[in-house]
């Protein structure tokens, strides 16, 4: 047995959605470079979605965050319109800008 596959078949299986396939959690790109969205709590869900003037969103935190998908589209249009950082901060948001 190869070492990679012994890897495999002791390794942890992944854990659902910390792979930035959904959309409240991942990185996307925006005016100031990338942002890291971290919103998997409903409440945190919630509140980004309000703040951001998306109610529409609220149900769609676990929706594919792919082009193909016009609920992705949304906050990746607005994060590349305004700088959304220090706006987010103030406002208590899961969103930080990805150094480096």
């Amino acid at each position: 047995m190869a070492l990679s596959e012994a890897v495999k078949a002791l390794a942890y299986p992944p854990i659902p959605f910390l792979d930035g396939s959904a959309l409240c959690y991942g990185v996307y790109p925006a005016k100031e470079g990338r942002v890291a969205l971290a919103a998997l709590e409903a409440h945190l869900w919630a509140r980004f979605c309000e703040k951001m003037g998306l109610p529409e969103l609220l149900h769609a935190a676990f929706s594919p965050a792919r082009e193909e998908n016009p609920a992705y589209r949304k906050p990746r249009a607005r994060f590349l319109e305004e700088t959304a950082e220090a706006w987010a901060r103030a406002e208590g948001l899961p969103l930080r800008r990805v150094r480096g």
